[in-house]
């Protein structure tokens, strides 16, 4: 007793109201049948498409062990599963045009399988397979981009790799297997703690690489959001400066100092994103923050530098606002284990000036989630 639709006759947006979803093999049926989560399903999939990502997907695969193949989500599930969430899976719909360009891309396939595997991974009781799939899939589309990034550039391929980075970026932030604060790279003296960062850092530099194409991109929209969202003081930076609360200015006190160089338009952005709304609009001037660190403030945070670590557990608390999927247990994490590791290390108690300091911006730092933000007693 179902209405009959087909793609020939019905527009993606009549489809969407109706509750209507698709699966790769099935075409349209009703989105009871076919939802893998109670999630929207707001992108129409051609056969063809749908059928060679499956192709494609399956030849990358024979890059896995055996025993991943077999304990690990089988990428036809992958598939079903981010096909029919990729609006909540990656913060937008993804319309015909990025599936086409997924097909002629099998590194841009196996990443998009492993954030499916990730999204599994965050939603699911039993979490295993999808997480042998994840990392499965995620080595072989390193794997294929190692080659790929040596190729000429054009407007195809640069649409690909921005993509892929997009995406690896999340799972790299998403991947955290504990979260107890003491596991977090805040404690951990392994020289490659910071990774997961370096790689989020290094996304500027593929944008610039690829910003001769960009007028002509599939992605320009995620790329200028940051950019046309964040919030303008109206200001000089000089005066948005002496604008901050006083616990702030001192943190990062003297001009002529490495820190003040390094951490100063982290602070400033820090101080617009404090009364931005958190709402999915905004999400990308969120993230933006990311823009403003330089390597100098990466090595000050690997050298676990009191102001570097308030700064950066500070943007960690405002990102827990938009309880994003792929963030959260990050954030969650290493927030809290920024506040201990702060807390231990007794600033509060230094003499002067520089305790009051230290105890209003430990103070700060405990409410950053909060929304509408809270006034704090500036102690100094």
């Amino acid at each position: 007793m179902r209405e009959c639709v087909y793609i020939e006759s019905t527009p993606i947006s009549q489809a969407s109201n109706t509750g209507v979803t698709n699966t790769p093999d099935q075409g349209l049926v009703s989105h009871q049948q076919t939802q893998f989560l109670p999630l929207p399903s707001l992108t129409l999939m051609q056969p063809t498409a749908a059928a060679l990502a499956t192709i494609v997907a399956e030849s990358n695969s024979q890059a896995l062990s055996p025993w991943i193949k077999e304990h690990g989500t089988s990428v036809h599930n992958l598939l079903h599963h981010f096909s029919n969430n990729s609006a909540t899976i990656i913060g937008q719909p993804l319309d015909a045009q990025f599936w086409d360009l997924a097909c002629r891309n099998n590194f841009l396939i196996s990443t998009m399988l492993a954030v499916s595997a990730c999204h599994l991974r965050h939603h699911t009781p039993n979490p295993a397979p999808h997480y042998i799939a994840e990392l499965g899939q995620e080595s072989v589309a390193i794997s294929v981009l190692k080659s790929a990034i040596a190729l000429p550039l054009h407007k195809e391929h640069a649409d690909a790799l921005l993509f892929t980075a997009v995406m690896l970026n999340a799972v790299t932030f998403a991947f955290v297997e504990s979260l107890v604060p003491s596991t977090s790279w805040v404690f951990s003296n392994s020289p490659d703690r910071l990774g997961w960062l370096d790689l989020q850092l290094q996304f500027k530099r593929l944008e610039e690489v690829t910003s001769q194409f960009r007028d002509s991109s599939l992605i320009p929209p995620i790329l200028n959001e940051a950019d046309s969202q964040a919030p303008h003081s109206g200001h000089t930076d000089d005066v948005a400066f002496d604008q901050l609360p006083a616990a702030w200015k001192m943190l990062i006190a003297g001009k002529d100092t490495h820190n003040y160089r390094v951490c100063r338009k982290p602070l400033l952005a820090l101080a617009k994103l404090k009364f931005l709304e958190p709402n999915c609009h905004n999400s990308f001037a969120y993230f933006g923050l990311i823009k403003e660190l330089e390597g100098g403030f990466r090595n000050l945070l690997f050298e676990k530098d009191p102001p570097a670590l308030w700064i950066f557990g500070y943007w960690l608390g405002l990102l827990g606002r938009l309880d994003i999927w792929w963030c959260s247990r990050r954030v969650e994490r290493d927030w809290a284990a920024v506040l201990s590791f702060l807390r231990e290390k007794e600033l509060t108690q230094c003499p002067g000036d520089e305790g009051g300091m230290w105890q209003s911006l430990i103070s700060e730092l405990s409410l950053a989630s909060e929304w509408p933000p809270q006034h704090t007693e500036n102690v100094v």
